[in-house]
């Protein structure tokens, strides 16, 4: 039985990081990425999903230091994903 996670039901786990391999494919949904170069240096950047190419997830992301153009949204190339995670809910104040 294949089971289907979506990313929206996924529970952030506050320590570890999801690799890249499990995650399911869908699109439009705002995820945290751990990305790294050739020189094995490495950077979390929030991105969105899109759908798979060619066997590979694609990403979108407005952080400028990790697209492949500055006209460009689309992840470089030279950035590889390789772990993700939901982003957390946002900051609520308690009563």
């Amino acid at each position: 039985m294949i089971e289907i996670l979506d990313i929206k039901d996924a529970e952030p786990n506050k320590s570890n990081w999801i690799p890249i391999s499990d995650m399911p494919n869908c699109c439009g949904y705002p995820v945290l990425l751990t990305v790294e170069n050739k020189f094995g240096q490495r950077g979390v950047c929030k991105a969105f999903t899109n759908y798979m190419k060619e066997g590979k997830q694609l990403f979108y992301t407005n952080e400028k230091e990790f697209c492949s153009e500055l006209t460009s949204s689309k992840l470089s190339e030279s950035w590889k994903p390789i772990a993700w995670m939901p982003l957390p809910e946002c900051y609520k104040e308690t009563e």
